[in-house]
């Protein structure tokens, strides 16, 4: 046979077996999978918040004091005056305007002169405010002395109200030691642990001393609050007279977004849930006093966190934290650092604004 005929068989061999070879790859590979319909996601049901209930009272009533209607008391200080009926003290008179300025200090913690300079700047700006009443929201001093040094700069260097209960630091006894020493020269000195609610003619405010995780307690006598004292709060609501109904506490309620009160460095919210449920569901506090998570502070929010107010609009929901009063440096979330912070709550009417101060470097001159 000729080679040329050799040639042409071998190839024709070959591209057969190829062919084969195509036809089994062919019937071995897998069918292409046919597209599967996805499932819409089920739509998911808004959590109604639900309140703490209720039930018997765990906390000290040194720290957290109870509804009560006595003792009683008529207190006076310069021209103004007081009635206390139990956990409820109410200031006399009334003036023609809808508005109360509530000065704000948080997170004193100690009475250092650098500190007390600090307070002393900011009770001039309380008083270009014209504030009517201060607040101290917690964490005066770890002692008594401490305490007392602080309460009586405040009270020395205004003429208002001032109503002060404790935080997670303070002991329980030094601190109401303090409150009552105090009193004796400065009547106008308001110790919240025990009254609950102070009524004013155009805002009422109710406190909610403590704070609500012991693992955060400075000491083995701190005021711990339970989620009963949480629910108890519409009690002492059902007290109040004013208009406008602002809650100050220690710490801020859970809140949801990095621009909460209780966001920390970690990048997470640590408020009290328990607190953040009982003010959805029950929305009988509008406004709100908060400090404690310092790097938080400087600037006031909706309930949630999830939107900022800026300072000098009126809202109708309001929920402050300040920054702390304390010349200690602390880094904010927002980038800045601060050397003391205060603020004030603005009620006009059913609605609230706020500023902030905040100390710039050599502002505070201690004498």
């Amino acid at each position: 046979m000729k080679s040329v005929e050799l040639r042409a068989i071998w190839v024709l061999t070959l591209a057969l077996a190829l062919g084969s070879a195509c036809e089994k790859e062919k019937a071995a590979a897998p069918a292409a999978p046919k597209p599967v319909a996805q499932k819409a996601p089920a739509v998911q049901k808004a959590k109604v918040p639900t309140a703490p209930a209720s039930g018997p009272k765990k906390s000290d009533d040194a720290c957290v004091g109870p509804v009560a209607d006595s003792p009683t008391a008529t207190i006076k200080f310069g021209e103004a005056s007081m009635e206390r009926k139990g956990s409820t003290i109410t200031l006399q008179g009334t003036d023609p305007d809808d508005q109360f300025s509530i000065g704000q200090l948080s997170d004193v913690k100690d009475h250092t002169p650098k500190n007390i300079a600090n307070i002393k700047v900011f009770l001039e700006w309380f008083k270009a405010q014209n504030v009517d009443a201060i607040v101290l929201n917690g964490d005066l001093g770890e002692t008594q002395k401490g305490v007392e040094h602080i309460l009586n700069t405040v009270a020395e260097g205004s003429s208002v109200p001032v109503l002060a209960f404790v935080g997670n630091r303070e002991c329980k006894g030094d601190f109401n030691k303090a409150i009552a020493a105090v009193q004796k020269k400065y009547p106008q000195v308001v110790n919240m642990n025990t009254v609950r609610v102070f009524n004013a003619d155009d805002a009422s405010i109710v406190s909610l001393p403590g704070y609500y995780n012991p693992t955060y307690l400075h000491c083995a006598e701190g005021c711990q609050y339970f989620p009963e004292d949480v629910a108890d709060l519409e009690k002492h609501a059902a007290k109040t007279t004013a208009p406008a109904r602002v809650l100050a506490a220690h710490g801020p309620p859970r809140m949801k977004s990095p621009m909460g009160l209780d966001r920390i460095h970690d990048g997470v919210n640590v408020g009290d849930q328990d607190l953040a449920n009982f003010l959805a569901a029950k929305k009988l506090f509008p406004f709100g006093l908060f400090g404690n998570i310092q790097e938080a502070g400087g600037h006031a929010t909706n309930l949630d966190g999830t939107k900022k107010i800026k300072e000098g609009v009126y809202a109708d929901a309001l929920y402050l934290n300040p920054g702390p009063s304390d010349p200690v440096p602390w880094t904010m979330l927002d980038g800045t650092s601060s050397i003391g912070m205060a603020g004030v709550l603005q009620i006009k009417g059913k609605q609230a604004s706020y500023k902030v101060r905040r100390l710039k470097e050599g502002e505070a001159k201690v004498q």
